[in-house]
């Protein structure tokens, strides 16, 4: 997130909303804004939206491995896994 920031011009704040609300069925995300300050980044963060391409970027640095037995079950047969295999979101 910070490396898209830095990209952008953004704080990881903003591109952490963007991406939240990017996600399929999310309709809105709870901020913990205590200072008038961060409220202003995180409606900032309302004014731009994230490409196609850092959306597959935060995507993929974010998969995470299958717990067992699930990367296991994949194992059997011609749909062959491994350990350490991520597990489609």
């Amino acid at each position: 997130m910070a490396q898209i920031a830095d990209e952008r011009g953004a704080t990881v704040a903003q591109v952490a909303l963007n991406w939240v609300l990017a996600k399929p069925g999310i309709t809105s995300a709870v901020v913990g804004a205590t200072k008038p300050h961060q409220l202003a980044d995180n409606l900032q963060a309302m004014e731009w939206t994230l490409s196609e391409d850092e959306l597959a970027r935060l995507d993929k640095v974010s998969e995470t491995q299958a717990p067992y037995p699930y990367w296991h079950i994949g194992t059997v047969g011609a749909d062959r896994k491994e350990p350490g295999d991520v597990y489609p979101a």
